[in-house]
């Protein structure tokens, strides 16, 4: 509450973005990414030590391309042409 009244004294809708509830999601979301970044060096670098360094740049880069999307199919009912899934 301290930061909108100093920062924004005029907007009363600024209150509404830090509650308690609003701290712990943006903590959550900055820890899984903090995890899921730390997951994908891990794997890449085992990856590295495995194989070659083409062969584990391409596995890790499809693998994050494909999470990413069908993640953003369940989270956001988004939909990818069959273009997108085919690389193009």
């Amino acid at each position: 509450v301290r930061v909108c009244s100093i920062f924004l004294p005029e907007m009363r809708w600024c209150r509404l973005y830090q509650t308690p509830v609003t701290f712990l999601s943006r903590g959550a979301m900055i820890s899984g990414m903090v995890y899921f970044n730390a997951t994908m060096l891990t794997s890449f670098t085992k990856a590295m030590h495995l194989s070659s360094s083409l062969i584990a740049t391409v596995s890790v880069t499809s693998f994050n391309f494909a999470t990413t999307a069908i993640l953003s199919m369940i989270l956001f009912q988004e939909t990818l042409p069959a273009l997108w899934w085919a690389g193009f």
